[in-house]
């Protein structure tokens, strides 16, 4: 069934979130190595709530946040805690007990477990589209990472995930009686005061100060990326299913590939080759092939629209 001009329209916002999502798995790789995992991303995350903070101000938006009711407030409280903080704690930890790739393969199941929480919560279908997507996405990761032996790390990953997975059904819900701006607010800033008492409790608040010149760069750089990901991933996820919102967002994964080939000498193996392939196979079979076209042609004129208030 062909989309609606308004679902067109939020797939197209998401592939430009795979776009800025695949540059920034690349670029994060260097960027994370000059400082602490949980310091870095807590940085970059309460960089964004600023920038969210001074976007919501310049725009004349605080005065309906002030309006705001006890019950909105805590709603986007929630969405920082399911998915600004307490998932990327679990993430990190569960990273530090096991492979990256076995991380990696749970957490490119997301999709499975938004797909069933949508159709319980949001009442979105699957259709037969969707579950031959959701077929070779599976493929994919298999190629790509393989079955992860099951340990403790594996175990926070995939709470981890299942977090995300709440998180983006949540901000579905709860994107038809916010604005995108608010959602996106909620998500960083509640999610930020979460990391910081983190750090403060686990006595990493000190490494803060220790940053040198480059990492400070490192931080504000990525943190414009993560701000272009949240501001691009809540306009399109407002106007798409949430189930092929986050079947597109894994288009991410061979943009980050393309990206390793033009800047390193590093061959690509004939899974990975595979692998890639099948991804870009799950997404057109999830948006459609006579769709296809539509939505790409769409991408370009969205730039304007990623200004706009709703």
């Amino acid at each position: 069934m062909a989309f609606d001009s308004q679902e067109a329209k939020g797939i197209s916002l998401v592939f430009l979130t795979a776009l800025v999502s695949g540059a920034s798995i690349f670029l994060n790789k260097y960027a994370v190595s000059m400082a602490d995992a949980v310091v870095f991303t807590t940085l970059k995350n309460v960089s964004v709530a600023a920038f969210l903070v001074s976007i919501l101000f310049f725009a004349g938006s605080f005065g309906r946040l002030s309006a705001l009711s006890k019950r909105a407030w805590a709603k986007l409280a929630l969405v920082g805690a399911v998915g600004g903080s307490v998932p990327f704690l679990l993430f990190f930890q569960g990273l530090s007990l096991t492979s990256a790739a076995g991380a990696s393969f749970v957490h490119k199941t997301m999709f499975v477990w938004v797909a069933v929480l949508a159709a319980i919560f949001l009442k979105e279908k699957l259709n037969a589209k969707l579950l031959a997507a959701a077929g070779l996405l599976m493929a994919a990761n298999l190629m790509l990472f393989g079955i992860p032996s099951l340990n403790e790390g594996i175990l926070l990953v995939f709470a981890a995930t299942l977090f995300w997975s709440a998180e983006t059904v949540m901000a579905k819900k709860f994107l038809e009686e916010f604005r995108a701006e608010e959602v996106m607010f909620g998500r960083m800033f509640f999610g930020s005061l979460v990391m910081l008492g983190f750090l403060a409790a686990t006595g990493k608040a000190g490494a803060v100060l220790e940053l040198s010149s480059a990492q400070a760069g490192w931080v504000l750089f990525t943190a414009l990326l993560l701000l272009a990901y949240v501001w691009t991933w809540f306009k399109g996820l407002q106007l798409a299913s949430a189930t092929t919102a986050t079947m597109v967002l894994l288009l991410g994964s061979p943009i980050t590939t393309v990206l390793e080939l033009a800047f390193s000498a590093k061959a690509v193996s004939l899974n990975a080759a595979i692998g890639t392939a099948l991804i870009v196979l799950g997404v057109v079979a999830a948006v459609g092939v006579s769709e296809l076209a539509s939505v790409a042609a769409a991408v370009p004129r969205q730039l304007p629209f990623l200004a706009k208030k709703r």
